[in-house]
């Protein structure tokens, strides 16, 4: 909406960001445009040097762009942290210095700016454009203990978007009371979702008949995880198991369990992966993975949480 994306593009001029830029991908932030633009006039062993949001480090949005640097020479990139253009604006900010080079291709050094120092973090010699990560000791020892990610365990779908729900979907789906609630379900979105639970009450006027939830999606039928999008609370994932099967829409995703041989071992229950999602372990997780980079996750990152076996789930309370 406006107030979160205050400057509108045009479907027109969309549609030619598309064409010139192999990079523009989904909600695209037009400052990727002006990077890619910039590495292709570059001599080789040019350099240039952006101030940019770090959204690009993470964002699913922007995973051609992190390919399209990784295929063209070494990036650098220094984190400052959200509070260093305040009161201006409180975005996590990085410094990207690229440099471009056949000779250094796939190449990724992490820094970090503090207390006016730079100070490296990581580095990867065969980075081919994936999420960038920060480390620490818990996401070190979290991942090398479980033998899963959640995307390993579960496909990850989110729910209808709000025009779907008025366009598409108008058929069979009112607004305001219907006529026999009895015969109808509200549809809930992130508003019905916090910390402690599912609040199943209608929060957004709009109303299903129970015969027509599958219509909406399929996987409505049936008891299965749900997960905000955004955090809850103090940085908690919010993680619920719906076994009333509602349905739902906007920002909430659901874990649907898959049916491979990978996963025979896998021995927790659905409540047993909710209680470890909405864990301090994974709060903590989160927070020193993606810092102050973003305030909801994606598909992409939910599906990397370190997952782990019964076995795995005791250790990690033993030792971390």
């Amino acid at each position: 909406n406006s107030y979160h994306y205050p400057i509108k593009i045009d479907p027109k001029t969309k549609v030619k960001y598309r064409e010139l830029y192999q990079t523009w991908h989904g909600k695209y932030n037009v400052y990727g445009a002006f990077i890619e633009k910039s590495v292709k006039l570059l001599r080789e062993n040019g350099q240039l040097i952006f101030i940019v949001p770090a959204t690009f480090m993470i964002l699913d949005d922007f995973k051609k762009l992190r390919r399209f640097l990784s295929s063209q020479g070494f990036t650098q990139i220094i984190y400052m942290g959200p509070a260093i253009f305040k009161p201006e604006a409180a975005v996590a900010s990085v410094i990207l210095n690229f440099k471009k080079s056949s000779s250094y291709m796939g190449k990724l050094k992490l820094m970090r700016y503090k207390n006016s120092k730079v100070v490296q973090l990581s580095r990867n010699d065969n980075w081919k454009g994936e999420v960038i990560k920060f480390e620490s000791k818990l996401t070190t020892d979290l991942s090398k203990i479980c033998s899963y990610n959640l995307g390993n365990v579960y496909d990850i779908r989110i729910s209808p978007r709000t025009p779907e729900i008025k366009v598409k979907y108008n058929n069979y789906i009112i607004s305001g009371e219907p006529p026999n609630k009895k015969d109808y379900l509200p549809i809930l979105n992130g508003r019905n979702l916090n910390c402690t639970g599912i609040i199943y009450e209608s929060r957004t006027g709009y109303w299903i008949k129970k015969s027509d939830i599958k219509k909406l999606r399929t996987y409505f039928s049936a008891p299965h995880i749900v997960v905000g999008l955004g955090f809850r609370g103090n940085g908690n994932v919010a993680a619920a198991y719906d076994k009333k099967v509602y349905p739902w829409m906007g920002d909430v995703y659901h874990l649907l369990k898959k049916e491979t041989l990978f996963i025979n071992e896998f021995d927790l229950t659905d409540y047993e992966v909710v209680k470890y999602l909405n864990s301090e372990f994974v709060k903590k997780y989160i927070a020193d993975t993606y810092r102050e980079v973003t305030y909801h996750l994606s598909i992409t990152q939910l599906k990397s949480i370190p997952l782990p076996a019964t076995k795995e789930l005791k250790q990690i309370k033993e030792r971390l």
